[in-house]
């Protein structure tokens, strides 16, 4: 193995030391998987890790090369130059060829770029999940991180976005276990890997495609980052900063959330109940957190947009609901904020009221699937209070205006008894936990003077007897003719 102890190489190795020590990671577990396409970066994370594996607790080494098969034989030939490195240097070595195209094609939204990712950390998730390896290195530098925190910043990104790639982190594969990524280069420029290659001599292979401006990444590092230079020379050092700044302020959010998570979480069959009142107490930043919490639980899958429309109904009133992707749904009543696969309320055991329909007064009134009685009766007459919540003594009166019955609408609202002012009459549905399903199917009393009952549930404060009322308006409905429900 080629041998060099010149300036650049020192600072590396020095870096890369210090990225082991700080990921906290036990390296002597199970062999370390570096990934390496052949290029400057990742032969110079390779041949660091082989020069300081003695003294920084690594175990063993195993490299990992991957063919896209997106650039014919300069793929082949990168393999093979990988391959005949590993042995030179006396190191296992896994590589493996895989149609990024035909994988594309599979999922017909996604970019070449996104699918040739995917298809990459799953090769590196199942070779080091078979060798029980204790991390997998990737030969990320300082110049990615910048870019990466560009390119998130262009495609809209909240603090999480703004800390780029993290020294350790999970695989981004689903249920890919405990297996992390490590980044030891990340404190490390892509000028100091290329002058490391020259001062080891080491030849790299070049990419060609790294040059090709159909990828973002590569409009970004060839385009957008220089036009940024000439307004800030030093911009990709200050992105870097912000990366860092970030970093600390949201591992600082994610703890306190995680402490309010405890008090504010109920998680039971697939659904997350998050109780309002503490949660609208906390800070924005801690709520939207939370929130995002909530959906990654009940789904497995962070999705900032949705975090943000939840956030929007902490502040509305309750009985809201909003359908989610991936058959979920998040919904809102006096106590909590729910997020998970809610069950379906069962059938109506009302039927739906359509239109308008004036009542009998007195007489018998038949409505699609109900019957209405209405009669007059004396105080003296009256042998029993109402039968329950469908059987109601009104006011006489009311018997001179025209009553009608219809189904509940937006923006309804009446005087409940026992209220000085009004209520909107889906805050009542909401109170009574009545589904959404059921609420067309609920009989509304209307007089000239407004909702006198909404039926089986409120009658109107203004709408009962006077106690010295000679005469009282007896009102029954009758499910079907069958009874009260």
């Amino acid at each position: 193995m080629p041998d060099g102890n010149t300036r650049t190489i020192r600072r590396v190795q020095r870096s890369i030391t210090r990225a082991l020590r700080a990921s906290g990671l036990n390296l002597g577990e199970g062999p370390l998987v570096v990934a390496v396409s052949g290029g400057p970066d990742s032969l110079t994370l390779l041949h660091t890790l082989i020069g300081v594996a003695p003294h920084s607790g690594i175990s063993a080494l195993h490299v990992a090369h991957l063919d896209h098969g997106l650039r014919g034989k300069e793929g082949e030939e990168d393999a093979a130059y990988v391959q005949a490195i590993a042995a030179a240097w006396n190191i296992q070595v896994t590589a493996e060829r895989s149609d990024v195209s035909a994988y594309r094609n599979q999922h017909k939204k996604m970019s070449l770029e996104m699918a040739a990712r995917e298809v990459r950390y799953a090769f590196l998730n199942n070779l080091a999940h078979s060798l029980g390896a204790s991390a997998v290195a990737l030969g990320h530098t300082a110049d990615d991180q910048a870019e990466t925190v560009l390119h998130h910043v262009v495609r809209g990104t909240g603090l999480a976005g703004l800390q780029g790639m993290r020294l350790v982190s999970p695989c981004p594969v689903p249920d890919a276990g405990p297996v992390p990524l490590l980044r030891p280069l990340l404190g490390v420029s892509r000028e100091d890997t290329e002058a490391y290659c020259k001062e080891a001599s080491l030849e790299p292979r070049r990419d060609a495609s790294n040059q090709s401006l159909r990828f973002t990444r590569n409009r970004l590092r060839h385009e957008t980052i220089p036009a940024l230079q000439r307004i800030n020379p030093s911009v990709d050092s200050a992105l870097r900063r912000l990366a860092k700044s970030a970093a600390k302020d949201a591992d600082y959010l994610e703890k306190a959330s995680a402490e309010h998570w405890q008090l504010i979480a109920n998680t039971s069959g697939g659904r997350v109940r998050l109780r309002l009142e503490p949660l609208r107490s906390l800070h924005p930043a801690l709520q939207a957190r939370i929130l995002l919490m909530a959906y990654k639980e009940a789904t497995g899958v962070v999705e900032q947009r949705h975090t943000e429309a939840a956030m929007r109904f902490l502040d509305d009133s309750p009985g809201r609901s909003m359908q989610l992707p991936g058959g979920l749904m998040l919904s809102t009543d006096h106590r909590y904020l729910t997020i998970g696969k809610l069950a379906e309320a069962p059938p109506s055991p009302y039927p739906t009221i359509e239109g308008l329909h004036r009542l009998n007064v007195p007489g018998e009134t038949m409505l699609p699937g109900w019957r209405v009685s209405a009669e007059l009766v004396t105080p003296q007459g009256i042998t029993s209070q109402p039968e329950g919540p469908w059987h109601m003594h009104l006011e006489a009166g009311l018997a001179d205006s025209d009553l009608t019955v219809r189904a509940w609408q937006s923006g309804d609202r009446m005087q409940p008894a026992g209220m000085q002012g009004t209520k909107k009459l889906q805050d009542i549905f909401v109170d009574a936990k009545v589904p959404r399903t059921w609420r067309a199917g609920v009989p509304v009393l209307v007089s000239a003077k407004g909702i006198a009952w909404l039926v089986g549930m409120r009658v109107a404060a203004w709408a009962l007897p006077w106690p010295e009322s000679k005469s009282l308006l007896s009102i029954r409905f009758d499910l079907g003719g069958r009874g009260a429900p």
